[in-house]
């Protein structure tokens, strides 16, 4: 982390007092991305997101759903939550693909219990047709299988 120390000046007794900033501990931690790989147009896909407390104190949290980009629902019913020092839950989310290419939406993890800057969670998947996927048929209409069962070719 980076310090920032920054000289104050008690100007009745002329005395430099440092001050010594450290970055904010985020307690409640969570994945900075989920990828859901890749899945069909109209598809809606479930997934969990984990959120670890690594305080020593319970915390209490909410998570707010935040679409990124156009085509991409994101949904989830439990929105809040309390988890015990050290523990952690599990939430469930779901996302409905509704527009072709790569989608992205965000999941927002405020700390109730000790607020300070919210996490956000990217959620990614690329979103295609069933049609797109590339299939490859080869047919061979003069093979015939042979009594040993190898393959023939009439001449």
């Amino acid at each position: 982390g980076v310090l920032v120390v920054t000289p104050l000046v008690d100007r009745q007794r002329r005395l430099c007092i440092p001050l010594v900033l450290c970055p904010r501990e985020e307690f409640l931690r969570v994945p900075p991305k989920i990828d859901l790989g890749r899945q069909d147009l109209g598809s809606t896909i479930e997934s969990t997101v984990t959120i670890t407390n690594a305080s020593s104190k319970q915390s209490q949290f909410l998570l707010i759903p935040v679409s990124q980009t156009k085509g991409c629902d994101l949904q989830m019913d439990d929105c809040t939550g309390r988890i015990p020092a050290g523990g952690s839950q599990v939430v469930c989310f779901t996302v409905t693909a509704n527009e072709l290419g790569q989608i992205a939406g965000q999941i927002m993890v405020r700390n109730l219990s000790d607020p300070g800057p919210d996490q956000f969670v990217v959620v990614t998947l690329n979103v295609g047709t069933a049609d797109s996927r590339t299939h490859l048929f080869i047919s061979f209409p003069d093979l015939k299988q042979a009594h040993d069962g190898k393959p023939t070719i009439d001449l």
